[in-house]
C-alpha cells in the first residue's frame, strides 16, 4: 500500500466539528431536561460526551501525523511545546478569566471560585473544582504533550513514536496499584484515547489503513457510541462530559472514536456550500468548545424565569446549540485566529537567525 505522508484531512476538520456538536448538544439536553415532565433518557443525554473522546483520538493522530519525522531533531522539543501554548493556552485563558470576571460581578454567584483553583485551572493542574467545568479534558490535553515533548527530546524516530505509545499505558497501570487521591489523574484510562489516534495516524501514514474501510468504520463508530452510551455512568443520572466510568470509556467511547477517525480520513474535500460550512465549524471547533460554556450558563438562566415555557422543547434544546455555533465561529474569527496568527509570527520570528541576533543585540545593548 503506498504511504501516505501527505494527504488531505479534511475529514478531520467536519469530525471535529461533530465532537464540538455533539458536546454542546450533550449541555444543552442536560440543562433542558426541567422542560420535559418525564425527563429525557439519561443515555441520550449522556451520548453527546462521547465528542470528548473524538477530540481526543483526533488530538493523538494529528500529533503523530505533524511531528512523527522530528524525534531526536534539536530543538524541536521545546518548539513543539511552545506551539502546543500557543495553540491552547491563550483562548483557555481569556475564558477562564472572563468567568471569573463574571463571578466576582455577581453574574455567575452559584460557581464555587477560589484562587486555588482559578490558579490550578490557569495552570492545568487536576482540580475537582476547574473553573470551566470540561476543563479537565484539556489538563489531559497538556498530559499528553508534556509526554510527547518528552520523548520529542530523547527518543530517536523509533524510539519516540513508540515511545508515548507504550509509556502511558505504562504509567496508567502503575497508578492502578497507588492509592486513587495519588494517581487518578496519571492514571485515568482515558488518556490511552490519545494513543489510540497515534497509533491510527502511524498506521495511516504507512499505508496499512485499506480505502474501502469508510463505511463499515461509520457504522461501527455510530453504533458504539450509541451503545456506550448506556454503560456505566460516572457522576449521577445526568452525568457530565465525563460521561462513563473511565475503566472502561476508553473501549466504550475511545474504540468506536478510532473507527470515526477512519471514516474521517477517506472523507475527500466537500465541494457544497453546506460541506464547506461544516469544515469551518471544525476550523472553529476550539472556539465552540470552550465559548458554548457562556452560552449554556445563560441558557440555564433564562430557563429559570420560564419565558421560554411556550417554545416548543425540541426549539429550545436547538438554542443553544446554534446560538454556541455562532458565538464560536465569531470568537474563532475575532479573537482566537488573529490572535494564534500573531503569536505564531512572533515565536516563528524570534527563532529565526535574524531574531536571534536581534535578541543577541539588545542583550549586549542592555548590558
Amino acid at each position: 500500500m503506498a504511504s501516505r505522508e501527505k494527504a488531505n484531512l479534511t475529514g478531520l476538520q467536519i469530525l471535529r466539528a461533530v465532537a464540538a456538536l455533539l458536546v454542546v448538544c450533550h449541555h444543552s439536553l442536560k440543562e433542558s431536561r426541567p422542560l420535559f415532565e418525564h425527563g429525557i433518557p439519561a443515555p441520550l443525554v449522556v451520548m453527546g460526551a462521547s465528542g470528548v473522546d473524538i477530540f481526543f483520538v483526533i488530538s493523538g493522530f494529528i500529533m503523530y501525523y505533524t511531528n512523527h519525522n522530528r524525534f531526536g531533531r534539536a530543538n524541536v522539543s521545546g518548539d513543539f511545546f511552545i506551539r502546543r501554548i500557543i495553540r491552547i493556552v491563550p483562548m483557555y485563558w481569556i475564558c477562564t478569566l472572563a468567568i471569573v470576571f463574571l463571578h466576582f460581578t455577581g453574574l455567575y454567584r452559584h460557581m464555587q471560585i477560589t484562587r486555588e483553583s482559578v490558579a490550578l485551572s490557569l495552570l492545568f493542574l487536576p482540580t475537582p473544582n476547574v473553573v470551566i467545568g470540561f476543563g479537565w479534558t484539556l489538563n489531559y490535553e497538556m498530559y499528553f504533550y508534556a509526554v510527547l515533548a518528552l520523548w520529542l527530546l530523547i527518543g530517536t524516530r523509533r524510539s519516540g513514536i513508540l515511545g508515548p505509545l507504550f509509556s502511558i499505558p505504562l504509567i496508567v497501570i502503575i497508578c492502578q496499584f497507588l492509592p486513587p487521591s495519588e494517581a487518578s489523574y496519571l492514571g485515568n484510562p482515558t488518556v490511552l484515547e490519545f494513543c489510540f489516534g497515534f497509533a491510527v495516524a502511524a498506521a495511516y501514514t504507512r499505508g496499512y489503513i485499506p480505502d474501502g474501510l469508510g463505511r463499515a468504520a461509520l457504522l461501527v463508530g455510530i453504533a458504539g457510541i450509541v451503545l456506550g452510551a448506556f454503560g456505566p455512568r460516572i457522576g449521577g443520572d445526568q452525568g457530565g462530559t465525563a460521561g462513563l466510568d473511565p475503566n472502561i470509556r476508553f473501549l466504550l467511547w475511545g474504540v468506536p472514536a478510532v473507527a470515526l477517525l477512519v471514516f474521517a480520513l477517506s472523507i475527500r474535500p466537500p465541494e457544497t456550500y453546506l460541506g464547506k460550512s461544516i469544515v469551518a465549524m471544525g476550523d472553529a471547533s476550539y472556539s465552540i468548545y470552550l465559548t458554548q460554556t457562556f452560552v449554556i450558563i445563560s441558557y440555564a438562566r433564562i430557563l429559570k424565569t420560564n419565558v421560554l415555557l411556550d417554545v416548543p422543547r425540541p426549539i429550545c434544546i436547538l438554542i443553544p446549540v446554534v446560538v454556541s455555533v455562532l458565538v464560536g465561529l465569531a470568537s474563532y474569527h475575532i479573537i482566537e485566529r488573529p490572535m494564534n496568527e500573531h503569536l505564531k509570527t512572533w515565536w516563528k520570528a524570534s527563532r529565526s537567525p535574524v531574531g536571534v541576533a536581534a535578541r543577541n543585540r539588545e542583550q549586549l545593548d542592555a548590558r
